[in-house]
This record gives structure tokens, C-alpha cells and sequence, in this order.
């Protein structure tokens, strides 16, 4: 656990942070698609933090996105391979999730995004 006693730990946290800087600035066409969905949900990237990310299928990694306003994402990407998931990384899925969604899995997910953006 965080000195904040989170239901996350640190290496959670320390994860999410890395993936929101690589989410708000990171030249990849990975991020860069992202970034252009979050654009046609009207949210700037800088109002957004990567809650969760990593892979889900051996051709796709999923996650969550939590933003400023407190609406929340999830999305799917998908790829040829993990070697070349940056250049062809495609968004798949993507979901608004509703404040009922908010319970059970993505209690976390939620909660650490809130708390990223709270300090950021």
C-alpha cells in the first residue's frame, strides 16, 4: 500500500503516472490515437489520467481513463504484436462508464485516477 493507505500500492501508482505523462506527450502513434479519441469526447489530455493499462490478450491491452470532470473510459487496443504495438496500436472499443460501473473493478481504477488528477 501508498503511505496514503489507497487500495492501490505505489508500483500501481508509479505505473499510472508514467502511462498519463506517455498519454498527454508521447510521440507514439499508440498515444497519439488515444489522445484523438479523448479529443472527440471533448477532453483535453492534460484533464486525464491513465487509471490502468496493460495487456488483456496477447494482441490487445486494455484500460481506463479517468478526466478533470470525472467521467471515466475504458478502451481497447489492438496490434499486430507486442513488438510493434506502438505503430499499430488501433483503438477498438471504447466506453463511457456509467457512476453503477463505478463499483467493483473499477473501484481502483477510479479512485486512482481521481487521486492523480487531485495532485497533478
Amino acid at each position: 500500500m501508498n503511505s496514503e493507505n489507497h487500495k492501490y500500492s505505489s508500483r500501481q501508482e508509479a505505473w499510472s503516472k508514467q502511462c498519463t505523462a506517455e498519454l498527454r506527450s508521447s510521440p507514439s502513434p499508440r498515444w497519439q490515437r488515444v489522445r484523438a479519441r479523448l479529443s472527440r469526447e471533448d477532453v483535453d489530455p492534460a484533464d486525464a489520467a491513465v487509471s490502468e493499462f496493460g495487456p488483456d490478450e496477447a494482441t490487445s491491452a486494455w484500460g481506463l481513463i479517468v478526466t478533470r470532470d470525472e467521467r471515466i473510459f475504458e478502451f481497447l487496443l489492438e496490434f499486430d504484436s507486442v513488438a510493434s504495438m506502438d505503430e499499430t496500436s488501433e483503438v477498438q472499443h471504447w466506453w463511457e462508464l456509467n457512476a453503477a460501473d463505478l463499483r467493483g473493478i473499477y473501484a481502483q481504477g477510479w479512485e486512482l485516477g481521481c487521486d492523480l488528477l487531485k495532485r497533478d
